[in-house]
């Protein structure tokens, strides 16, 4: 097989809770992630020598520095094939917005390789190969709706998918993770400290596909980082909220997510949010029962 081309997903945090940074460094996560249809296009041809990485975004690197370009790399060193590959990334999920388009990059092109030479890492190990770039990798390898532990990368059940429409809404500012750790260690040290918040209100709401309950249980903590890092998003909250009884930050910013009871309610409100508000980036998106599909 010579080439393939993938559609990769973004996610939403329906629930996302962090605890206080542990003795090694790192934090403990609560999340219930749900992929949806928003996506960038990854064409993974194999041809030339070596690894070469375009992209339609010219604010990102196309070399090492880049998630997509290490996650073949380390294919190809795990599996020991020659590299040679030419990969395009062909972008529409905004960046450090919180919807994990690295990430799902980076799924995409390990399991693209993975199909393009014949399988040579069975499902574990390319989930194993994905936790090494981070979290929200090994998510999308699977997507749907889970819930997870640990750093964020431990599958403890799997969720019913709700039916909904979803609407993004991101400020030309963004976000970028570590700006948001270092903000909420600084809240939990100089005020709060760090009070688990409880998920199985949600995850019962999930399982009857109760759409009221679902918005009455999503959560996200990093919404407590939003007057130092995005005061904007605090407006846009609010103006969602009167809009839908569920709006929330998704992963650690900087978009919001609305959830509306249909694809055409989250239309509706999008072209009244471009009205009132014609800076702001919008995206209409759905829930998907998997992250990655082929084209």
């Amino acid at each position: 097989m010579n080439g393939i081309v993938i559609r990769a997903c973004a996610k939403v945090n329906l629930f996302l809770d962090v605890s206080a940074k542990n003795t090694d460094g790192y934090h403990s996560v609560n999340t219930v992630m749900l992929s949806h249809s928003l996506s960038d296009r990854v064409v993974i041809s194999r041809e030339g020598n070596g690894i070469k990485l375009l992209c339609s975004e010219s604010r990102l690197p196309v070399d090492e520095k880049n998630i997509a370009f290490r996650a073949a790399d380390a294919f190809y060193k795990i599996t020991g094939f020659n590299p040679s590959v030419t990969i395009s990334l062909e972008k529409n999920i905004p960046f450090q917005a919180g919807m994990g388009g690295g990430s799902t990059d980076a799924a995409a092109v390990i399991r693209g390789l993975n199909v393009i030479y014949g399988n040579p890492l069975d499902s574990d190990s390319e989930e194993k190969l994905a936790r090494t770039f981070g979290a929200d990798v090994p998510f999308f390898l699977r997507g749907g709706c889970y819930r997870l532990s640990g750093r964020g990368d431990i599958f403890e059940e799997k969720l019913n998918v709700p039916k909904c429409g979803l609407l993004f809404i991101k400020p030309d500012a963004g976000i970028s993770t570590p700006d948001a750790y270092k903000e909420l260690d600084r809240l939990y040290r100089d005020f709060s400290g760090y009070v688990p918040r409880d998920y199985k209100k949600l995850t019962a709401a999930t399982a009857g596909n109760e759409f009221g309950k679902i918005c009455g249980s999503i959560f996200n903590i990093f919404d407590m980082t939003l007057p130092e890092l995005c005061p904007l998003n605090i407006e846009i909250l609010n103006v969602l909220r009167c809009l839908t009884p569920g709006a929330v930050l998704s992963g650690s910013g900087s978009s919001v997510c609305g959830f509306f009871r249909t694809e055409k309610a989250a239309i509706n409100a999008e072209k009244k949010i471009r009205k009132e508000h014609p800076l702001l980036h919008t995206y209409v998106s759905v829930p998907t029962e998997k992250a990655l599909f082929t084209e």
